[in-house]
């Protein structure tokens, strides 16, 4: 009975009242041993599924069609689909043992998913890898200003964006190297979401740092704060531009954690000039100490101070 009344909800949800489908759903008999009417009611429900459409979840995600868009309305719907299954099937703690994902996801939701909100369906633009890499993209670079998200949308986002990226040329790996694109992710206040899982699950940027070279997709770590950054991610790190750093936790760990850091090197961290820059790691043969001159930048990121004219500091 409980079948029944699952598939009872969504199938009235897509064909409404129509006589011939309700015939179908009704003539469906689902009571233990004895089962009457299932192909009918299959057969309807097949012919309401597009044929040349896409037949998985990520092949839905990848899809560029606006038939095929999702909103936060139809992840929700998703939720309750997969959840009235795993019921059917006896899991009967499904929902109390996504509690705290469901909650974070109806957070979202209620700060971005109103009419006016960034994660609504209806405003911005689509968010498609694929997009990037196709022949109407004249652009080589592609800025992505996420300042607006809290950081539980920043690590939604920025895992759905590099996850995209990377599947993206592995899929065409499997059949032709030379076809995929290069992708150079640079990725600013890193600490905020490239971080250890919690669950000591492998997260998306660990995977890329340990195989990205082979699908052509390289990561670009930026960060004030190196010790809430992801171990794996860094031991696969190839160069490390450090700039000044006087916090004793993130000395102690670039220390540890950043080949060719010795205590030497470490100790001249905190008196760094402004512009000036320690280059390590397995990329470069001996550490060494360069000045970066980045003109007009260094204007645009100097701090104001508040007893002149910030006029006057403008100009």
């Amino acid at each position: 009975m409980m079948l029944k009344r699952s598939v009872e909800k969504w199938y009235t949800a897509v064909f409404g009242n129509e006589q011939h489908s309700q015939a179908a759903l009704k003539s469906w008999v689902q009571n233990f041993s004895k089962i009457e009417g299932e192909p009918q009611i299959l057969s309807v429900i097949s012919s309401a599924i597009p044929d040349n459409g896409p037949q998985t979840i990520d092949e839905v995600l990848q899809c560029t069609d606006e038939e095929y868009t999702i909103s936060l309305e139809d992840i929700e719907e998703g939720f309750e689909i997969v959840f009235g299954e795993e019921e059917v099937q006896g899991n009967r703690r499904v929902r109390a043992n996504t509690e705290t994902m469901i909650s974070r996801f109806r957070n979202l939701k209620s700060r971005y998913g109103d009419e006016g909100g960034i994660l609504n369906a209806a405003h911005g633009m689509p968010l498609q890898v694929t997009d990037w890499t196709s022949s109407n993209n004249h652009s080589k670079f592609v800025v992505l200003n996420l300042t607006e998200f809290d950081d539980d949308a920043l690590r939604l986002i920025s895992n759905y964006v590099v996850r995209s990226a990377f599947e993206m040329n592995y899929t065409l790996g499997q059949s032709d190297r030379n076809s995929m694109p290069f992708f150079y992710l640079y990725l600013d206040e890193a600490h905020r979401y490239v971080k250890t899982s919690t669950d000591g699950s492998s997260t998306i940027f660990e995977r890329i740092s340990r195989e990205g070279r082979k699908f052509n997709v390289y990561l670009g770590i930026i960060s004030q704060i190196p010790s809430e950054l992801s171990r794996v991610v860094l031991s696969q790190t190839g160069a490390f531009f450090i700039h000044r750093i006087q916090n004793s936790t993130d000395l102690d760990f670039i220390l540890h954690n950043v080949p060719s850091a010795t205590q030497s090197l470490v100790s001249r961290l905190p008196s760094l000039r402004a512009g000036t820059a320690l280059l390590s790691g397995n990329a470069v043969e001996i550490p060494f100490e360069l000045t970066i001159d980045a003109g007009n930048y260094a204007i645009a990121s100097s701090s104001i101070s508040p007893l002149n004219d910030s006029s006057d500091q403008l100009r």
